[in-house]
């Protein structure tokens, strides 16, 4: 089997920028499942039973002019190898944006049951990462913002743990302490 040779002048890029998500996380009893796109997490059983649904609305997710220029930032720099920027710029102007950005990107349980959900942030958005905060029993706790560059792994009752990357892609693992008022 042959493959036709592929030019940047023949390069159809299919951009979808803020596709809504789904994310989930397991817990002792079951799945976090967020499906919906906005702050609305669902407590899903192992026998698939809903126990509870969480939904906060203290964060804005309309689109925003700012978010349509990240977008376009990002997709430059991605694809500045593979298109041209005449190609790019037709590609941007043909963009159907949602009116909505998805809400988070991942979901983690703390050693104390605390359900923790990162916020959505474009790939390769410079700045710290805000997490919101929800008590075993639901109720909102507060936000807080992590290190830029920092993957949380594991969470503990007065720690934070995770790997950062520097500026040159090396990476370390760091323990950062949590202080509760």
């Amino acid at each position: 089997m042959t493959f036709p040779e592929l030019s940047s002048d023949r390069l159809i890029v299919s951009l979808d920028p803020y596709a809504r998500q789904f994310t989930s996380a397991s817990h002792t009893n079951g799945h976090f499942v967020n499906q919906r796109g906005g702050f609305e997490i669902e407590d899903v059983a192992f026998d698939g039973t809903t126990r509870r649904v969480q939904r906060s609305s203290h964060v804005d997710l309309t689109l925003t002019g700012g978010h349509r220029e990240a977008f376009a930032d990002w997709a430059r720099d991605f694809y500045a190898t593979a298109m041209q920027p005449a190609d790019m710029e037709r590609e941007l102007a043909a963009v159907e944006y949602p009116e909505r950005i998805p809400a988070m990107m991942q979901l983690l349980e703390d050693s104390e049951g605390n359900l923790w959900a990162r916020h959505y942030k474009l790939t390769g958005t410079p700045g710290p990462e805000t997490w919101t905060v929800y008590a075993p029993e639901g109720y909102l706790l507060g936000t807080l913002e992590t290190p830029e560059r920092l993957q949380v792994r594991q969470i503990g009752p007065d720690y934070l743990l995770g790997i950062w990357t520097d500026e040159l892609e090396v990476r370390y693992v760091r323990k950062y302490a949590i202080e509760k008022p």
